[in-house]
């Protein structure tokens, strides 16, 4: 079984919001294509203008949780 992760800028364009890059999907779906696989992906620029907005830390919602 293989885990594969896919970061929210590598499948997303953080400039432009809620923005999925397709493509990007389907030329690492070959790869994939007869395997076990969890995919897991980042949030990229559907959670980016969220965090802006609400003023969240960059190291994370730990830190953000812990200042609460």
């Amino acid at each position: 079984m293989f885990i594969v992760k896919f970061g929210g800028s590598a499948i997303t364009d953080k400039t432009k919001p809620y923005t999925f890059l397709r493509g990007r999907i389907a030329q690492a779906a070959p790869a994939l294509r007869g395997r076990r696989a969890v995919l897991i992906h980042g949030a990229g620029s559907f959670a980016h203008p969220h965090v802006k907005a609400f003023g969240l830390t960059p190291t994370g919602i730990a830190l953000t949780k812990a200042t609460l």
